[in-house]
């Protein structure tokens, strides 16, 4: 006759050491560890970016523009007045009704132009009609 076949030996997986275990632990730690730092600095950088945005409208709402700080402030004031118009540049008033007597002291910027007008105009913010 002929011969049985064997059977097939059941193969059991070699045992994993204890040191190797510990390894592949601290790999995927390490990698889960990473991938949340990856997602914090995500998550930083958005709220940044939404910080500035706000930042940056809320500028133009209160003073009308946004000085570029890669730039000198002379730069700025160049670009601020060559973007203004014409008609706005030229219908400021040239009688105003401020001097500058100081002589030692320096008069902070915008003084000129903010009591230019006289004392008596104020501005204030719109109040709402009944």
């Amino acid at each position: 006759g002929q011969r049985p076949k064997p059977r097939p030996r059941s193969r059991k997986k070699p045992r994993v050491s204890r040191r190797m275990v510990q390894r592949r632990t601290a790999r995927e730690r390490k990698r889960d560890d990473t991938e949340s730092e990856r997602k914090t600095w995500e998550n930083a950088g958005k709220r940044i970016q939404v910080k500035n945005n706000q930042t940056i409208s809320e500028c133009i709402q209160n003073f009308g523009f946004v000085a570029n700080t890669e730039v000198t402030v002379e730069q700025n004031v160049r670009i601020l007045i060559a973007a203004m118009p014409t008609l706005v540049y030229f219908s400021r008033p040239s009688n105003q009704a401020f001097h500058n007597l100081c002589t030692r002291e320096k008069v902070p910027a915008g003084v000129q132009s903010l009591l230019g007008l006289g004392l008596k105009f104020c501005l204030q913010k719109k109040t709402p009609q009944p």
